[in-house]
């Protein structure tokens, strides 16, 4: 005997974006089983999605004329001629300097360095991404503690180096 865990079908419209999916759980509460319905403009941008799942709901999109999201999933934003979100602030060459609370940094090639106090990064003169993480450690000199940080650069290719500031 063969328990099913789970059953999807998908649908799919004319211009073969998403049309619909339906799951059915069998094992799960009922409301993980149901169909969600999706609409999509002539540029192929999601309009509405329609769901009898979670209780049912109905989320509308929408978009401005470059095909920036104004309105998503019932949150509204807005965005500037360079299609920039206005919720946060950019330097000058267009790269966001705020994201949700975090401060952010790009070097002159419009690469991240800084996120927060996730993240630091550097990048070496092939370009692939160094990442550290920012530890303060003692430095022990004449006597006296001075506390210094010393980041840790890793590269993608498992290259480590390290860099100290006092």
């Amino acid at each position: 005997m063969q328990t099913t865990l789970s059953d999807y079908a998908v649908g799919f419209a004319a211009n073969l974006t998403l049309g619909s999916m339906t799951a059915n759980i069998p094992g799960a509460p009922a409301n993980f089983s149901g169909t969600n319905s999706y609409t999509h403009d002539a540029k192929l941008q999601l309009t509405q999605e329609t769901s009898t799942r979670a209780g049912g709901y109905t989320n509308n999109q929408v978009y401005d004329g470059a095909g920036n999201p104004t309105t998503f999933k019932g949150v509204n934003a807005a965005f500037n001629s360079a299609n920039q979100n206005t919720s946060y602030t950019h330097d000058g060459a267009g790269n966001p300097t705020t994201y949700k609370g975090s401060t952010l940094a790009f070097n002159a090639e419009n690469r991240m360095t800084w996120f927060g106090s996730v993240l630091t990064a550097g990048y070496r003169a092939d370009g692939k991404r160094l990442e550290g993480r920012r530890k303060q450690q003692d430095h022990h000199s004449d006597n006296k503690k001075h506390p210094s940080v010393r980041r840790r650069f890793v590269a993608k290719d498992n290259t480590t180096f390290y860099r100290s500031s006092f």
